[in-house]
């Protein structure tokens, strides 16, 4: 627990965790976010093409 929530004596919501983000803290998780989610992205397209590459084997044999 924080500061303000020990001297209340209760454990903090989702919703006041908003309050210690500053505007930096955000976007540096929100470029966390985008990192994640443009790599899952590219592991999709490699399995792409690696299903691609196997249909092309089938196909020739």
């Amino acid at each position: 627990m924080t500061g303000k929530y020990i001297l209340e004596g209760r454990e903090p919501k989702p919703k006041d965790s908003a309050e210690f983000l500053n505007k930096g803290e955000a976007n540096l998780i929100q470029l966390k976010l985008d990192k994640l989610r443009y790599a899952a992205e590219l592991r999709d397209i490699r399995f792409r093409i690696l299903l691609l590459k196997l249909k092309e084997e089938e196909n020739a044999r």
